[in-house]
């Protein structure tokens, strides 16, 4: 009985230390599984063989031979390279002084070179997928930007394409004659001039009223035919002068809202001459020529 239990004894620790020591390849190599895989393999059909080595681990995880080659498969015809680097390392768990060990381990860092390369290439690219939706979404903010200044910009050209057409109404109901439209221009440039010479406000607002009722003047209708020259206008202006000028009276009252201005331009036909008549009243009359209601000024 000693003899049996000793022989028993032996057996199990000499089992242990192939074990230990390295798989035995050809029991592995004997599975059905594993030669069902090699001729998928040798006759070309990659997926099959993949397939059959996988079904092979699947039954018997400690089978070191179809570790290594599943992991070869994986990592040269479908570029799998971390379930390479699982495979490689499992076979070196198994078998780390087997005959395929060294040759394990190298392509076990060539795998993981290549995963770390694809990485770093993922990275860049979502890296550069983020730029991209970034860089999209920036220029669909400036086209809304630009779509709405652009909507402004037609809407402002409706606006002035419309007031283009009322004043050619405005122009076209003014009227053909030389009367009608040189006149008007006359008259705002004259005072425009007496604007520019005084900056009171009433004088301003007394000369654009005085420029309103010669406009209304009936007379001038008649003072120039339609002629296209400035010396057909000459003598509808001496009629406006000659009419707007009346008798100058040697003393003369103020009357309300009336400006020195004013007063110089009714009775001298020029309302610069407001200076001459300031001079002339200094003693009531301050240097700015503001003058008021019920003021008795002499005329020179």
């Amino acid at each position: 009985m000693k003899t049996l239990a000793a022989m028993a004894l032996t057996a199990i620790l000499t089992t242990s230390c192939d074990r230990i020591a390295g798989p035995d390849s050809r029991v592995e190599r004997a599975d059905a599984h594993y030669r069902a895989a090699m001729a998928d393999y040798q006759a070309g059909r990659l997926e099959a063989a993949v397939a059959g080595f996988e079904k092979t681990v699947n039954a018997n995880p400690l089978n070191a031979s179809a570790r290594f080659q599943l992991a070869c498969l994986k990592e040269e015809s479908k570029k799998d390279y971390l379930g390479a680097i699982v495979e490689y390392r499992e076979f070196l768990r198994l078998s780390p002084k087997g005959e395929k060990a060294v040759m394990a381990k190298n392509r076990l860092s060539r795998c993981m070179e290549h995963y770390a390369a694809e990485c770093a290439e993922g990275n860049a690219t979502k890296d550069r997928d983020a730029a991209a939706a970034a860089a999209i979404a920036s220029l669909k903010a400036e086209n809304k930007r630009i779509s709405s200044e652009l909507e402004e910009v037609q809407r402002k050209a409706a606006s002035l394409a419309g007031e283009c057409e009322r004043l050619k109404t405005m122009v076209r109901a003014v009227g053909e004659g030389e009367d009608a439209a040189a006149r008007p221009v006359k008259i705002a440039l004259d005072d425009r001039e007496l604007l520019e010479d005084d900056g009171d406000e009433g004088e301003k607002k007394q000369v654009l009223s005085e420029a309103a009722k010669l406009k209304e003047d009936d007379d001038d209708k008649a003072a120039a035919p339609f002629a296209g020259s400035s010396a057909a206008v000459a003598p509808a202006k001496e009629k406006r002068a000659a009419a707007a000028q009346p008798e100058r009276p040697k003393k003369y009252v103020v009357q309300e809202g009336e400006t020195l201005t004013a007063i110089a331009r009714r009775f001298y036909g020029n309302g610069k001459q407001w200076r001459k008549i300031q001079e002339a009243n200094r003693a009531v009359i301050s240097v700015d020529g503001k003058v008021d209601a019920g003021m008795e000024i002499t005329l020179p």
